[in-house]
């Protein structure tokens, strides 16, 4: 009974095929698996060709709806209204509440595009890889005099320090020290 329910969740409308995975853990784990940066990744495409592109399945314990239509994913963007992305409370602990994963609608639209323009893939490519690279081994060297240290939150004064202080910069010029 317990088997059934996992398998069929009720829900108000219909649910596209697709696999829920195990109780739980769903497909969390094949879905987190290391993927090439670029394309589609490889637990995507594999259910893709199996049960269409959108699907049903479950991740970090959330039934989720997969789109893979390139057209039905820009209708959900530029819409931006009835559908929103949602994490869970824990992603939120890790990134933080004043994260752009904790903002929908119009705000975060606006976050996102200041932030692709700042570092989107023209950016690091260009500049930042290369500057970030410096300024983190120059922010670990400086962090070596310490017994220890959190991770977490030296990896966030560097993020702080390195966008807004102007760390990282279009420009080599602009460049300013710690």
């Amino acid at each position: 009974m317990a088997a059934q329910k996992w398998l069929n969740p009720k829900c108000k409308g219909r649910l596209p095929r697709g696999s829920m995975g195990l109780p739980i853990i769903g497909e969390t784990i094949p879905f987190f698996s290391p993927h090439s940066f670029y394309g589609i990744p490889h637990f995507i495409s594999k259910r893709m060709t199996k049960y269409g592109s959108v699907l049903k399945t479950s991740l970090v314990g959330n039934l989720v709806v997969v789109s893979g239509d390139s057209e039905l994913n820009q209708y959900i963007f530029k819409e931006g209204k009835s559908v929103y992305c949602s994490y869970k409370e824990s992603a939120l602990k890790i990134m933080g509440e004043q994260s752009l994963l904790a903002y929908h609608g119009v705000f975060h639209k606006y976050l996102k595009n200041l932030t692709l323009s700042m570092i989107g893939p023209e950016s690091l490519k260009e500049v930042l890889l290369h500057e970030t690279d410096a300024i983190t081994r120059k922010y670990l060297h400086s962090c070596s005099n310490y017994a220890s240290f959190d991770v977490k939150e030296e990896s966030a004064n560097v993020s702080d320090r390195g966008l807004l202080n102007g760390q990282i910069s279009s420009s080599p010029k602009s460049k300013q020290s710690f």
